[in-house]
C-alpha cells in the first residue's frame, strides 16, 4: 500500500500507519479502526 501511494504522489508516508491513515483519506480502504488493529497486532508480535 505504501508503494502504491508513494507512486500516486503522496511523499509523506513514513510506515505502515502513515500508509494506512492516507489510504483511508482517499477512499481506498474502509474501517481505519480495523486495519489500526492490525498494525497494533503485528508490531507486538514481531
Amino acid at each position: 500500500m505504501e508503494e502504491f501511494l508513494e507512486n500516486r504522489g503522496n511523499t509523506d508516508i513514513y510506515g505502515s500507519r502513515d500508509a494506512t491513515k492516507q489510504a483511508f483519506q482517499l477512499g481506498l480502504i474502509e474501517s481505519r479502526e480495523v486495519w489500526m488493529e492490525m498494525i497494533k497486532s503485528r508490531n507486538i508480535t514481531r
